[in-house]
């Protein structure tokens, strides 16, 4: 009874911090309100204007060019001066030079923007003009914001978001619970407390970005909903994934397992047989056959993390496969040379 409770608890505290964090760090419809302008103009005269049909709103002006010998530049928008009323900073790479100007929300009008740039003495041939109301891009679903920024999330509490946040915990953690116990011979409530690990990483995540906006003031760190659900996927099936396996192994080994009441372990006989047959495999291999096996194994989850948009963690973890790969060829070359040496 005790357990059920806990149970019950845990499901709506659960289902309120998820829902108090996704309303923080999640901005719905990215395609609606994330809006990035580009134009590229060739210069005629030493003097530029263009005009944008805008939303008042905070912007990222993006000016780029090539460097040439003293090139000041004077830019104006809607007739105020940047340069020094505004902070900006220059980047240069190569003979590329490129502005960054923050354009707060206060000097932007709804409807038609100028933009003013003149060049007193040398000119580049082209400028490249980029305009966007968010600071950055990370992968295809994290974006940087402005902390003058509309397009903030609300981070208001809705009762409908709380309460479908805890019904879809409690019948996914059940489904799950249940499923697993086929393979696994421990109660459905005991497994259902242990699904409450699958959204420690998410929370930790979301926890982070929650932190960072409070003590990074300029900026703000929003995530897309395609790329909330990918993560909160990652984060289930990673954990649930880890928990059958571990248990698993321990049943191939011959543990007995007691948990808090004492319940004994009993792995299911065809999982026992097929761990068993698998880990038999891998350890008859040699080590250079497990380094191109991990290689495989890792690019079939890049493959899956690219579907759900973390081209981020699959760009870290396509490193590791490829170096796996490269540590697994390397030996079996060296091991080949050694051979044809010995040979007579």
């Amino acid at each position: 009874m005790k357990t059920k409770i806990f149970i019950v608890i845990g499901t709506i505290l659960a289902g309120f911090i998820l829902s108090s964090l996704y309303s923080q760090t999640v901005v719905s419809h990215p395609q609606e309100k994330f809006k990035e302008y580009r134009k590229m103009v060739y210069l005629k005269s030493n003097k530029v204007k263009l005009d944008f049909d805008l939303a008042k709103d905070a912007y990222l002006l993006k000016i780029k060019h090539i460097i040439q010998e003293n090139q000041p530049k004077e830019i104006f928008v809607n007739g105020f001066q940047i340069s020094p009323n505004i902070y900006h900073y220059v980047i240069r790479r190569g003979v590329i030079e490129t502005s960054y100007i923050h354009l707060p929300k206060e000097i932007m009008k709804e409807g038609k923007n100028s933009i003013d740039i003149s060049f007193p003495k040398n000119r580049p041939p082209d400028v490249d003009i980029i305009l966007s109301n968010y600071r950055k891009e990370i992968g295809k679903g994290i974006y940087i914001l402005f902390s003058d920024s509309t397009v903030l999330p609300s981070g208001s509490f809705s009762f409908k978001t709380t309460l479908l946040a805890i019904i879809l915990i409690f019948l996914v953690f059940w489904l799950m619970s249940y499923l697993i116990s086929r393979i696994l011979y421990l109660t459905i409530n005991r497994l259902f407390l242990y699904q409450a690990y699958s959204l420690l990483p998410l929370l930790f995540f979301l926890s982070c970005l929650w932190m960072y906006d409070k003590v990074n003031q300029p900026y703000k760190v929003v995530l897309t909903p395609s790329y909330f659900w990918a993560l909160g996927l990652v984060s289930f099936f990673a954990t649930d994934g880890g928990l059958v396996l571990k248990k698993c192994l321990q049943g191939y080994l011959g543990k007995d397992i007691e948990v808090k009441l004492k319940e004994p372990l009993i792995i299911n006989q065809e999982v026992r047989y097929f761990v068993t047959k698998a880990v038999n495999w891998i350890k008859s291999r040699e080590f250079s056959d497990k380094c191109i096996l991990l290689f495989m194994t890792l690019l079939m989850m890049c493959a899956f993390l690219l579907i759900l948009h973390l081209e981020p963690v699959a760009e870290q973890l396509a490193n590791l496969a490829y170096l796996s790969l490269v540590t697994g060829v390397v030996i079996k070359f060296v091991k080949f040379v050694k051979e044809e040496r010995q040979k007579p």
